[in-house]
């Protein structure tokens, strides 16, 4: 990753006295709080492809935006010097019951904002492990809805 950071930071130039970290919303679902490690977003539209014979070429007509589905992996912890919330057994729980809600809900995205969002079918996983102990790791999908 240092070609990256190195790429972007001279692209960039040294100092442009925007720090994109002071921009950052603080993640929660539901009102459930968390921090994000990093998370993958999928952007675009919604198309009909049309096929004709002895054409080469295909007609694609627009469907409108097509839905964000949004990936972010993350972790609840206990005692967070980031966020304030109670023991991680509690945290883990309330993150649970927030994704099972039968209802979209509000997701507060760090660089995206205030979206209202639906879980996908299996769209919270929860990594326990004993090395970690009062660090559960997760991942959870979401769709943009309305």
């Amino acid at each position: 990753m240092p070609l990256i950071k190195d790429a972007i930071s001279s692209f960039l130039g040294k100092d442009q006295g925007w720090k994109w970290s002071e921009h950052l919303h603080p993640a929660s679902f539901r009102g459930v709080p968390f921090a994000v490690v990093s998370g993958e977003s999928v952007f675009g539209r919604r198309q009909a492809v049309h096929e004709y014979p002895y054409r080469d070429t295909a007609w694609i007509e627009d469907l409108g935006r097509s839905s964000r589905k949004i990936t972010l992996r993350g972790f609840i912890i206990q005692d967070s010097k980031v966020y304030s919330a109670p023991d991680v057994i509690t945290q883990r729980n309330n993150l649970v019951a927030a994704c099972e809600e039968g209802v979209s809900g509000t997701l507060i995205h760090p660089t995206l904002g205030e979206l209202t969002v639906s879980v996908t079918e299996s769209g919270l996983r929860v990594n326990e492990s004993a090395d970690n102990g009062r660090v559960f790791e997760f991942t959870l999908t979401v769709i943009e809805s309305g």
